[in-house]
């Protein structure tokens, strides 16, 4: 005869825990000229810190890049974009993650909101975006991760970054295997 315990953990199917990183941005990036690409500096700990991370296969490498082993992986990213200045026009905003530093292809995730204010407006421009990708690699990967923006003014921008709010955050958690 089965015990209680047996049938339950027939039932309850327990899932051991996942690796994750998540990534908090402390201060804001420098200024950016409209068109020019910001390639996210996660490995500079004056600008991103460690907020959590268990397990092994996921961490933050020199030059920019999170290191992950084979597996499956969910890539989430929300950022506060901003100018500098009022703007007129249109905001074009590209976000992207790449296993090439070069950027050569987004490979893994492109993402792209064009925000249109009109002509007369005069307005500081806010991107708040929340960007979720799943991420599969046999043999690891390097990911890199990187914001474009231009404007029809020609206003300068920033990626924000808080000690005391999370306005910007990286979250990678791994699934399971490769597939």
């Amino acid at each position: 005869m089965a015990t209680r315990g047996d049938v339950m953990s027939q039932i309850l199917r327990v899932t051991p825990q996942q690796d994750v990183l998540l990534l908090t941005m402390i201060d804001s990036s420098g200024s950016q000229n409209s068109g020019d690409d910001y390639d996210i500096e996660v490995s500079d700990e004056d600008k991103f810190s460690v907020a959590g991370s268990r397990g092994t296969s996921i961490s933050v490498g020199s030059g920019n890049k999170i290191s992950v082993t084979s597996g499956l992986y969910e890539i989430t990213f929300n950022g506060w974009v901003q100018t500098n200045a009022a703007i007129s026009g249109s905001f074009d905003y590209q976000f992207k993650i790449a296993s090439n530093p070069l950027f050569i292809t987004a490979d893994v995730a492109y993402d792209r909101n064009v925000q249109e204010y009109g002509s007369s407006a005069n307005v500081t421009a806010v991107i708040d975006p929340s960007h979720t990708t799943m991420f599969n690699t046999s043999s690891g990967s390097d990911l890199h991760f990187r914001i474009t923006c231009s404007n029809g003014a020609s206003a300068s921008w920033i990626l924000r970054g808080d000690p005391t709010s999370q306005l910007t955050q990286i979250q990678i958690r791994r699934i399971g295997d490769a597939l």
